[in-house]
């Protein structure tokens, strides 16, 4: 293509500067004009070439640019829900959380629908990519201003600027509401639920993988409670994990440092004078070398 158009532009210089030679033959204008005229004949063919070649280069920047806008699209959207994939969405709340600053009160949601696995047995994946895309549309009206992503399966992130812890809670509430109003899906007519954990900024934290954490913390005590609920983020929550982890730590070292005991209990008659015979306890003792022992 390049080549060709080197070419076509060599061809209308070339024949452009042999008119001018033609005009200045020594053997008068009358023997220069057959040259010239034909040169000039070349020369116009060449510039239509151009054109015409410089048209098709157009069309195919545009249809390139269209392609790399479709790519683009792919690879920020997720492709059921139209909601930003992962890493955009990580980035894109990020970075406004860092252009607003603390001054500003804002909310992450960490929202997980439930029931999906059931709703995918029971009706089909059809009926679970419905259910998605409709919480996906039920964010976005029910969080003005937000930026919402699909964190994976059935896992959705919300950053939205709020007034305040009740102003979050508040927009929860309006979200699960229009939730649980039934869709229809193939005439039938399905009911959604979703739990969601809060996390604000700057009240618990001023970074946002911190921010993620919380909010994590949070939707976990939201199903724990019994799902279709917000549950806003508090300390406890933070310490209760820290020491969950601390156990999970000892537990593995005390596997390793073969401190895990099995114990027999005794099983005695009802007069509790004569032993029977003994079974392993139910727990298993456990003494490790920082104190901690569980039974």
């Amino acid at each position: 293509m390049r080549f060709s158009y080197y070419a076509l532009m060599i061809c209308f210089i070339t024949g452009l500067c042999l008119s001018m030679l033609g005009m200045m033959h020594p053997a008068g204008v009358k023997a220069a004009l057959p040259v010239s005229g034909l040169c000039f004949a070349l020369g116009l063919v060449g510039l239509l070439l151009l054109h015409r070649l410089r048209a098709q280069i157009v069309a195919l920047f545009v249809d390139a640019e269209r392609s790399k806008i479709a790519r683009d699209a792919l690879l920020t959207e997720d492709e059921i829900t139209g909601a930003l994939t992962r890493r955009v969405f990580l980035s894109a709340s990020a970075e406004e959380l860092q252009r607003v600053g603390p001054g500003r009160t804002s909310a992450l949601f960490a929202v997980d629908m439930d029931y999906l696995k059931t709703l995918n047995d029971s009706l089909g994946h059809t009926a679970g990519d419905f259910a998605l895309r409709h919480l996906a549309k039920t964010l976005r009206r029910s969080f003005p201003d937000s930026i919402v992503g699909r964190l994976g399966g059935d896992e959705f992130g919300v950053f939205a600027p709020v007034a305040d812890a009740a102003a979050a809670e508040a927009l929860c509430r309006n979200c699960l509401d229009a939730l649980h109003q039934p869709v229809f899906f193939d005439g039938r007519a399905i009911t959604l639920s979703a739990s969601i954990g809060i996390a604000l900024t700057p009240l618990h934290s001023v970074f946002f993988n911190e921010l993620m954490q919380c909010a994590d913390l949070a939707l976990y005590e939201a199903k724990r409670k019994g799902r279709g609920q917000a549950t806003l983020f508090h300390d406890d929550m933070l310490r209760d994990r820290r020491h969950h982890r601390f156990i999970e730590r000892e537990l593995r070292a005390a596997i390793l440092l073969d401190e895990l005991h099995l114990v027999y209990q005794p099983i005695t008659e009802p007069s509790g004078a004569v032993r029977v015979s003994a079974k392993a306890a139910s727990s298993t003792a456990w003494s490790s070398a920082s104190s901690a022992r569980a039974n």
